[in-house]
């Protein structure tokens, strides 16, 4: 099918008439080209989007020439051909999709936490830190203090916990 634009002052407009010499004469010299509405600027021909569109059927032509010169010139089979061209099509998906996640990454970056979270507790919920002591203070403490034994239990996830034994003392001083 014949496809008719007329161009009048930048606006396309899509001739609809019968595809004779007589009515498309007929069409120009009574003007009834003012009678049609413009194609909008997005369908128009110098539009970037319908220049895209032609940049597309320009690389399709040079893939289906290239086709063509490496089965009948270069005798490769057809196969290895389509072969090629969808390791060129995945390989083309991946540099362009890390190029995608790079352009986000930079434009829309992830957040650091406000509270920095431990073990599930937030920053209000940690311990106090013990203040800094050298390691001969420690054993002058751990030699001072008897310790006491020492129970292993595991939780239901699987975690081990420590638990103090009662000793002999302690059930005393409970009972009081």
């Amino acid at each position: 099918m014949l496809f008719v634009e007329d161009v009048r002052n930048g606006e396309f407009r899509v001739y609809t008439g019968s595809r004779n010499k007589e009515d498309f004469v007929g069409y120009i010299a009574h003007k009834r080209y003012t009678e049609l509405e413009p194609v909008s600027s997005w369908k128009a021909p110098n539009s970037i989007i319908m220049s895209a569109v032609s940049l597309v059927f320009q690389l399709s032509m040079k893939v289906r020439h290239f086709h063509l010169v490496m089965t009948t010139e270069y005798g490769f089979p057809a196969w290895s051909v389509y072969g090629f061209f969808a390791l060129c099509t995945v390989a083309m998906g991946l540099i362009l999709g890390m190029i995608l996640v790079f352009i986000t990454d930079y434009i829309c970056p992830t957040r650091q936490p406000t509270r920095p979270v431990e073990d599930g507790r937030s920053s209000e919920d940690k311990p106090e830190e013990a203040p800094i002591t050298s390691e001969k203070e420690e054993e002058e403490e751990t030699q001072d203090e008897p310790t006491p034994p020492v129970d292993e239990t595991t939780d239901q996830s699987g975690h081990t916990l420590l638990r103090k034994r009662k000793t002999e003392t302690d059930t005393a001083n409970d009972e009081n």
